[in-house]
C-alpha cells in the first residue's frame, strides 16, 4: 500500500495554501479512498448520505479557503477529523436516526484494561499484518464499530495511535486496547471456522 511521508504532505499543503490547484488535486486523488472507507466505518450503509458528496465538499472549502491550513499541524488528521465532523452535522441537519457508531463507554474500557505491554505491542503489530484478505474482511464486519475504526485507520490509512486518538478524539492508550481487543475477538472467531483459520495465517 502506497504511503506520503510527512514531507510530501507539507509540501502539498504549503502548495494548496499558495494557490496551488495541483495540489490540491493530487491530495484529493491521494486521499479520496482513504477518507471513504473511513466514512463507510462511521455510517450505516441505509443512510441516505452520499459519502462521496461530503468529501468533495470538504475539498471544495479547502480549495475556497486555503489560509485556513496555515493553522493545520497535521493534514492528515486534519482530513479524518474533518470528514467525521461533516458527516456528523450532516446526519445533525437531515435528522437521521443513524449515528456515529464509534459512540462508546471510554471510562468503562479504560477501567477494565490495564496498561499495554511491550508483547502486546509486539502482538498487534505483527497480527495486524494479517488483515488485508477477504476472509478477515468478512470477520471484521462482526467487529463492534470502534475495534473496526482503530484497525483501519492502523491498518488502511497507515496512521499512527496518537493519529487515530486525535481522529476518535479518545487517548492513545485506549485506541491501542481497542486494536488488541480486536485483534483478540478477530482470533476467537478465526478459530470457530477452519477455513478462515487458514487464511488468516498468523492467527491461530
Amino acid at each position: 500500500m502506497k504511503t506520503y511521508n510527512s514531507d510530501h504532505i507539507n509540501d502539498l499543503k504549503r502548495e494548496i495554501i499558495q494557490g496551488n490547484k495541483k495540489a490540491l488535486t493530487l491530495l484529493y486523488k491521494e486521499y479520496f479512498s482513504k477518507l471513504k472507507y473511513y466514512g463507510i466505518q462511521l455510517i450505516q450503509s441505509k443512510t441516505p448520505i452520499s459519502i462521496d458528496d461530503v468529501i468533495q465538499d470538504l475539498f471544495l472549502w479547502i480549495a475556497s479557503n486555503p489560509e485556513k491550513l496555515k493553522d493545520v499541524s497535521n493534514l492528515e488528521v486534519y482530513l479524518f477529523v474533518s470528514l467525521k465532523t461533516n458527516l456528523y452535522n450532516k446526519l445533525h441537519l437531515q435528522k437521521s436516526r443513524v449515528a456515529i457508531k464509534d459512540r462508546y463507554d471510554l471510562s468503562q474500557n479504560l477501567r477494565n484494561q490495564s496498561s499495554e505491554s511491550s508483547v502486546e505491542q509486539q502482538y498487534i503489530d505483527i497480527e495486524s499484518k494479517q488483515l488485508a484478505n477477504s476472509a478477515v474482511n468478512t470477520l471484521l464486519d462482526q467487529l463492534p464499530p470502534a475495534q473496526k475504526q482503530v484497525l483501519y485507520l492502523r491498518n488502511y490509512a497507515n496512521l499512527n495511535y496518537k493519529e487515530i486518538a486525535q481522529i476518535m478524539d479518545l487517548s492513545e492508550q485506549v485506541a491501542r486496547n481497542y486494536a488488541y481487543r480486536a485483534l483478540i475477538n478477530l482470533q476467537k472467531k478465526a478459530n470457530n471456522n477452519s477455513n478462515l483459520r487458514s487464511e488468516l495465517g498468523g492467527i491461530s
